[in-house]
């Protein structure tokens, strides 16, 4: 059965969940206590897609940590505590047997594709050479994952071009790779990309 919405029923919604914002009620109790510690480390985010990760202090100490700190390290060895990371990495990460705890997905698909006049699907990128910073890397293991949901065989249908410096963005400005997967925003004076999510 499909329900159609009208305009006066969407801002009649919009409005009861604003007057909800208001309406003051006593926390629950029964799931409230002392924190076991009031000390956390978060690792410092390195990218466009940590940025939520930015307001974690403040919510944190509203919620009573007193000690909130932002370091470098990895989570794996016990460095930090908590950290956004790319899912894939996680599952890398828990197959080495290192000890992680998901507590929930943030990644809302930040990455673009950038093909060149050759490349207008997933597929395209069959015989060609694709750029990433270094295997393993998250562009690498994402593209890997989307190349082998379309049927092709990552490790012998693309050829891949590790390159940390320069970087896969310049090799594809120069025309020395066939495609690059980027984080958004990225420059996209080199050719239009193709929404990898």
């Amino acid at each position: 059965m499909s329900q159609t919405q009208s305009r006066r029923r969407f801002l009649t919604t919009l409005s009861a969940a604003g007057a909800a914002a208001f309406i003051r009620t006593a926390p629950s109790l029964a799931a409230e206590g002392p924190l076991e510690t009031t000390a956390v480390r978060l690792s410092i985010p390195a990218t466009l897609c940590g940025a939520p990760q930015l307001l974690a202090d403040e919510l944190l100490r509203a919620e009573g940590f007193s000690d909130v700190r932002c370091e470098r390290g990895a989570l794996a060895r016990g460095d930090i505590d908590f950290a956004m990371v790319f899912a894939p990495n996680v599952a890398i990460e828990s197959d080495a047997g290192r000890p992680l705890t998901v507590l929930g997905g943030v990644h809302v698909g930040c990455f673009e594709l950038f093909g060149n006049e050759s490349v207008h699907t997933i597929t395209d990128l069959k015989g060609k050479s694709v750029g990433v910073p270094g295997l393993r890397s998250p562009q690498h293991v994402f593209l890997t994952v989307i190349a082998s949901y379309v049927g092709l065989d990552p490790i012998n249908d693309i050829r891949w071009v590790t390159s940390r410096w320069p970087k896969p963005a310049g090799l594809f400005a120069d025309g020395k790779i066939d495609a690059y997967l980027g984080f958004r925003p990225s420059p996209r004076s080199c050719a239009p990309g193709i929404s990898a999510t």
